[in-house]
């Protein structure tokens, strides 16, 4: 099952983490060109503590901080982790903005179901 693959694979997360990283899709920094893991989501999979604006979640120091998906001005949505997003080097976070900018048809693509996790890790560029 996708829920136990994910707790092999992630062992040092909490347990109510599972249920979340097995309804999103993981795009590696090989994949993205990005600094750090991009978790992609569709909007069908959210639970109501989450936002219902567009958005992907970006993992840094084992945390997934949501970034939002705009074509025009992507950016981090989640004031509780300012210590960690303050702490990036700016042209990382450029860099993201730019990644979500170009993959924004896929990425609003997935996130209102119209794309499945393979359709769109598959049809996703690097920088």
């Amino acid at each position: 099952m996708r829920v136990e693959y994910c707790k092999e694979a992630y062992e040092d997360y909490e347990d109510e983490d599972y249920e979340d990283l097995s309804e999103m899709a993981n795009v590696t920094t090989v994949d993205s060109g990005l600094p750090f893991p991009v978790w992609i989501i569709y909007n069908g999979a959210l639970k109501f503590t989450e936002p219902d604006r567009p958005h992907v979640k970006v993992e840094i120091d084992d945390c997934r901080i949501p970034c939002l998906i705009d074509s025009r001005c992507p950016g981090f949505t989640d004031n509780s982790h300012a210590e960690i997003i303050e702490k990036l080097n700016p042209e990382d976070v450029e860099l993201l903005n730019r990644w979500i900018m170009k993959n924004y048809p896929t990425l609003i693509n997935h996130w209102n179901g119209l794309l499945t996790d393979k359709q769109a890790l598959n049809t996703l560029r690097s920088v």
